[in-house]
């Protein structure tokens, strides 16, 4: 039997419509064009279709059991083009991902390398600035995604948790302090604290439990990136604070890394998009992969710690 989809949608038009004009109007052909097709499907099947009058058409039994199979046939095949067409366009055209500086160099990288793996049709391209950009261009369509650590509501963006992880301290590896697996926030004391400025979310967090254990002074150094901090606090200039997925960024260097508990607090990255853009069928499957790697590298990460 050599059925072929231009009869099965001639045969499905003239099921709907019980006209083979109507039907040869819908699908661009002449009346005696739909016609033949009909009657070579009826040939190949074995079996009657149509009941003919010159007024009127109306499906046999056999048409009647054999257009729920063509409809199912066509809709599954419509739907499978659809999914590698927007694939092939997605693949073609790439998924933009955004993240701050410390984020797309120490997590997003590895992240992406394991995804091509997976799926290879993709290119992926980075997008490394501050957060309020990466927010801005999630929002306005020039992004996909975005990670960043989002303090508060985002309008218009959908975040969701990525990865959790506890605020630790940096320090120059020679310094006795740091030498230490713990110490209280209370214990920062008189140091001199290296931090971002004040408008940044994660700063907010640091100096509220700054407060909270007593020290009500600002940042003695205030600079923009999480990297800059780090290699100050290498340079023994003074102590930073940063989240526990910093600590990648700190391999190789000079320093050491020490929980702060009194209370251990833990900050999030956050994966986001922009709500009510129903995203393609390749972006979708990054971020799935995305959470599943998070979780595994959080693991991992809190592994180590301990």
């Amino acid at each position: 039997m050599n059925v072929s989809t231009r009869q099965l949608k001639a045969f499905v038009s003239a099921a709907r419509h019980r006209s083979f004009s109507r039907a040869a109007d819908e699908i661009f052909i002449t009346q005696s064009g739909l016609s033949v097709l009909i009657r070579e499907l009826e040939a190949q099947l074995g079996f009657r279709l149509f009941n003919r009058t010159t007024r009127h058409v109306a499906l046999t039994e056999h048409g009647n059991r054999f257009l729920a199979a063509a409809v199912q046939y066509l809709e599954g095949l419509e739907a499978v083009v659809a999914d590698i067409t927007e694939a092939s366009t997605e693949a073609s055209r790439g998924i933009s991902v955004g993240a701050p500086p410390l984020t797309c160099a120490h997590f997003l990288p590895e992240a992406v390398a394991q995804f091509r793996k997976e799926q290879p049709g993709y290119r992926i391209r980075l997008f490394d600035d501050d957060l309020p950009t990466v927010a801005a261009m999630v929002k306005a369509g020039d992004l996909d995604v975005g990670l960043g650590m989002y303090m508060k509501p985002l309008p218009e963006l959908a975040a969701t948790p990525l990865i959790s992880l506890p605020l630790d301290a940096v320090w120059a590896a020679d310094t006795r302090t740091g030498r230490r697996r713990t110490v209280r926030w209370a214990d920062l004391g008189q140091l001199t604290l290296i931090g971002l400025p004040p408008d940044n979310p994660l700063q907010q967090v640091i100096s509220k439990t700054l407060q909270a254990a007593g020290h009500r002074r600002p940042p003695d150094i205030v600079v923009n990136y999480l990297d800059t901090q780090i290699a100050l606090a290498e340079a023994g200039e003074g102590v930073a604070i940063v989240p526990g997925w910093a600590r990648q960024a700190c391999h190789g260097r000079n320093v050491m890394m020490t929980r702060l508990t009194d209370p251990v607090v833990n900050v999030k990255l956050y994966q986001i998009r922009a709500r009510g853009r129903k995203p393609g069928q390749g972006i979708s499957r990054f971020m799935t992969f995305l959470t599943r790697y998070a979780g595994i590298w959080e693991a991992h990460h809190n592994l180590r710690a301990h």
